[in-house]
């Protein structure tokens, strides 16, 4: 996702099934969307990294399974 944009459900769901990728570099600021291993949607947001320490913070928005 394009840095500041937030997708909805039907969005992420459609990135996530239509554009599928096994590895990816997600940049500070950028979000991704992918399916949890319970088959939920999920948005994950990369908040920041400390390259001295390598921690991130990531912010993880989880929609309920659709049934």
């Amino acid at each position: 996702m394009p840095e500041g944009e937030i997708p909805d459900f039907s969005e992420c769901k459609l990135l996530a099934t239509t554009k599928p990728q096994r590895e990816l570099s997600v940049a500070e600021g950028r979000s991704v969307c992918l399916f949890t291993d319970e088959g939920r949607m999920a948005l994950a947001t990369l908040d920041s990294v400390d390259t001295e320490t390598g921690i991130v913070d990531i912010t993880v928005k989880v929609w309920e399974k659709v049934a």
